[in-house]
């Protein structure tokens, strides 16, 4: 069950907009391009992908639409002048104020 949720956010952690479909179609491939053994055991189901964005509170809804499916997106990105990490050469970091997040604007 948790590794099926560490691959949602492994593939959501750049923050583009998706749906439980996508979602699932980039797991497929990053199984596929992955060298060794990964299994597709823990590709999730699209109703589990569905829940666990709709009830993860880092996870925004971008666009409901019935026809197609719901677009969700990242809240918080990791911050590219520190590296997640908050600190900047023995500083706080500027751009997200030491937190190592920054909010993902989508257009």
């Amino acid at each position: 069950m948790k590794y099926s949720e560490n691959y949602i956010d492994n593939v959501m952690k750049d923050g583009r907009p998706r749906t439980a479909r996508q979602v699932i179609d980039a797991i497929i491939t990053f199984i596929e391009t992955t060298p060794g053994k990964v299994s597709f055991a823990y590709v999730p189901e699209q109703r589990k992908v569905s829940h666990y964005l709709r009830t993860n509170k880092k996870y925004i809804l971008v666009e409901a639409n019935r026809a197609t499916g719901n677009q969700w997106a990242i809240a918080k990105l990791q911050c590219n002048d520190c590296d997640g990490t908050g600190q900047s050469i023995n500083m706080p970091c500027n751009e997200c104020s030491g937190t190592g997040e920054i909010d993902n604007e989508l257009d």
